[in-house]
């Protein structure tokens, strides 16, 4: 599937926490919750397999769930989802783009207070690098929201990512990855609104993305495009938010 020198995707994997009603990402060693041993690329609940490609959900000991993904059988797994105790792992939407693949995260938290949060991102196959936002975090209000539903996306050379979000009304937005060290996963968004569809018609996976401009297609064939790198996005269309 891939070409040319590939690094070891052992050498990194992330834990996702839940702290302070944030989601909250750490790096670690490809291990599993403490007091567990490590799985296989063979374990658990397959949640998505495409060629040598597996990810999967497995419950430890404690009963605390995690994710994980492959890109081989031989490949040591990779935690792409640890949300910690009395939370329900909800990893879906799996689309490989190119040498990446993404995936939403919709994890549930049980009992008494519990709530979901919206996390989309992506995992390279071939350098075992993650790269995530929260769209719906805690509420910030620093951060601009996208409809939480029937989330199609698309992945520029760099990694940013580009999104068609929404039913009824859609959006089309890019969430541009930043530039922090590779351990910290945080890097992706926060969104940049391109366009809105009031009465939406936009076909979700006909959305691309290069260096500087995504495009799209409409129901009835019509193609569209708005500028997002180098500077402000600009569009001859109406932008706002759903």
């Amino acid at each position: 599937m891939f070409s040319g020198h590939r690094k070891s995707i052992t050498s990194c994997a992330v834990m996702l926490i839940a702290a302070s009603g944030y989601l909250v990402f750490a790096a670690a060693a490809t291990a599993s919750a403490e007091g567990s041993p490590q799985p296989t690329c063979q374990a658990g609940q397959t949640l998505f397999a495409s060629g040598t490609v597996r990810a999967f959900e497995v419950t430890n000991r404690n009963e605390t769930q995690e994710a994980f993904v492959c890109a081989s059988s031989s490949a040591k797994p990779i935690v792409v989802d640890n949300p910690g105790p009395a939370i329900e792992v909800n990893v879906s939407d799996f689309h490989i783009r190119g040498a990446r693949l993404g995936f939403e995260i919709d994890d549930m938290g049980l009992g008494a207070g519990g709530g979901n949060d919206l996390v989309l991102g992506w995992i390279d196959l071939q350098t075992g690098e993650i790269a995530l936002d929260p769209l719906n975090a805690g509420g910030d209000p620093y951060r601009t929201l996208l409809p939480a539903y029937v989330i199609s996306y698309a992945f520029a050379p760099d990694g940013t990512m580009a999104v068609i979000a929404g039913t009824n009304c859609e959006v089309v937005a890019v969430l541009p990855l930043r530039a922090k060290p590779f351990a910290d996963v945080y890097r992706l968004g926060p969104p940049r609104i391109l366009f809105s569809a009031h009465r939406g018609r936009l076909v979700h996976w006909s959305i691309a993305i290069t260096a500087n401009t995504v495009t799209w297609r409409t129901v009835n064939g019509t193609k569209s495009s708005a500028r997002w790198g180098g500077g402000s996005s600009t569009t001859t269309s109406p932008t706002g938010g759903c």
